[in-house]
């Protein structure tokens, strides 16, 4: 009897141990209607129960804004951006739709008419968006051109975290529309560029990005409240230019580049339990990728990888359903 009781907690350690460190999230990939526009670097947000996906980059880039249909599995265009920008941040508030910062193509006959052999034209500009009105405008704009970061909407405030070089990879603006006034907020702990942001409550919660040594992995979280940053449990994976969205309290990270490779990893972070499980990865490794969470899924469109001689821009649209009572 207690060699029989030895031998079942043996085979149950067992288990734990090659199970590995992160629990697994059960859910289900569906493949979708591909946008109509391959592109990455872009932004996806949602708004009256459809999916917009807006701007970003193929060879150059693009004015873009088309809108998914979860109920028809239709895509069509919407009134295109004013300013075609890629690696910006976007979010809503209040109704309006802001795409700040970023970064444009320049073509090789603008290089030649100008004598500058600059590849990017990098953005300071601000992009609004009503979604009653259907029309864009132009908000005040950051401090200076930045890109590779993130907005986020928090407590009726806007935040472009993060971005460039080491001055701007800790630098947090704050706009007010209230006052339509941009002020510096607390800057990040540490250096980052293109990491993944996403938003629970009343706290602004920054994964991974591209920072000292490569790409990284802590998380820091803002609680907009206290007006500080604290550390918290680092995602599994190491990587940069990932997208964050969150869905209830769990926030789940996805694809991007991690140790000079694009990785289809998908990590689910519980901001209640500051603990990270594995869900099911992409169907591809890819990083630049739109995503948006809607009606308690995540949705997944485009992004970039590179077949060793050039890159491939996708267009490929994915949902992921988590199990009914695991969001």
């Amino acid at each position: 009897m207690k060699r029989n009781l030895v031998l079942a907690v043996l085979i149950v350690l067992a288990t734990v141990v090659t199970a590995g460190e992160y629990p697994k999230e059960e859910g289900t990939w569906q493949t979708l209607p591909p946008m109509p526009t391959p592109r990455h670097d872009l932004e996806a947000v949602t708004w009256g129960g459809k999916i917009f996906a807006i701007s970003g980059a193929g060879e150059s880039t693009v004015r873009t804004v088309e809108v998914f249909d979860p109920k028809t599995g239709k895509w069509e265009a919407s009134a295109p951006i004013p300013e075609e920008r890629g690696w910006f941040g976007a979010a809503i508030i209040d109704g309006k739709l802001y795409c700040v910062g970023g970064k444009r193509v320049r073509s090789e006959d603008e290089k030649k008419r100008t004598g500058n052999n600059d590849h990017y034209e990098f953005r300071a500009s601000v992009n609004i968006y009503d979604f009653a009105q259907g029309t864009w405008t132009f908000g005040p704009p950051l401090c200076g051109p930045r890109t590779g970061l993130k907005a986020a909407a928090c407590a009726g405030k806007l935040y472009a975290i993060a971005g460039n070089g080491q001055k701007e990879g800790v630098r947090v603006e704050v706009y007010d529309p209230r006052t339509n006034e941009w002020t510096f907020g607390v800057p990040l702990p540490a250096n980052r560029c293109a990491p993944g942001v996403a938003v629970v409550q009343d706290r602004i919660c920054v994964f991974g990005g591209y920072g000292e040594g490569g790409e990284r992995s802590e998380t820091f979280i803002y609680n907009t409240k206290l007006g500080e940053w604290t550390k918290a449990s680092p995602m599994p994976t190491n990587r940069r230019d990932l997208a964050a969205v969150a869905i209830g309290t769990k926030i789940y990270c996805v694809a991007g580049v991690s140790n000079g490779k694009y990785t289809p990893a998908v990590e689910v972070y519980d901001t209640e339990k500051d603990t990270w499980a594995i869900a099911p990865p992409l169907a591809v490794a890819k990083a630049w990728v739109g995503a948006c969470g809607l009606s308690g899924k995540l949705y997944v469109m485009g992004g970039a990888n590179n077949d060793g001689a050039k890159y491939i821009w996708r267009n490929e649209m994915e949902v992921y359903t988590p199990e009914m009572g695991k969001r």
